[in-house]
């Protein structure tokens, strides 16, 4: 009988969807973790996961509105304006952070609390990362690499089309 991992985290992002159904199709009903999304805007996708399986959707857009600085009942209307805030009941989004930086920092979240490396229950989990060639990522997957012994960590390999020498 073939040894499967009891916890694992499969994290990725939009251009990973396609790999990330398939892999949550395929989940033994045991596995318990989370799959962690990080996308342009907060979409859930319809993934089936096992039941000791969660779904953390990570916005790139990070939402602003004035609740956020000056509590739920917000600034008074012309202290706001003065300061080119908006008011209580006028959210508005933010900036988008840069690609892999909310997804970097749940996987040395998840690699803090799991993967502790003294652990010998460490080998009994398995990490699927996607976003290959985000810097933030990569670095993170690149530490772990070098600092946990029996690492399971999965990347998707990035196959580039081949050169035809044709050019349009």
């Amino acid at each position: 009988m073939e040894h499967l991992p009891d916890r694992c985290l499969i994290l990725g992002d939009e251009h990973d969807l396609g790999l990330i159904f398939t892999m949550c199709q395929h989940l033994h009903e045991d596995v318990g973790g989370a799959v962690v999304l990080e996308l342009s805007r907060a979409r859930r996708p319809p993934l089936d996961l096992p039941g000791r399986m969660m779904l953390t959707v990570l916005p790139r857009l990070v939402p602003f509105s004035a609740e956020s600085l000056w509590g739920a009942r917000g600034a008074h209307p012309s202290a706001a304006r003065s300061l080119g805030l908006p008011e209580a009941s006028q959210p508005r989004p933010g900036p988008a952070l840069p690609r892999g930086e909310r997804a970097a920092a749940a996987l040395s979240a998840f690699a803090d609390e799991w993967l502790v490396p003294e652990d010998p229950a460490v080998g009994d989990r398995a990490l699927w990362v996607g976003m290959v060639g985000v810097p933030a990522v990569d670095a993170v997957c690149e530490r772990l690499c070098r600092t946990v012994p029996r690492l399971h960590l999965h990347r998707p390999t990035v196959v580039a089309a081949p050169d035809t020498g044709r050019r349009s």
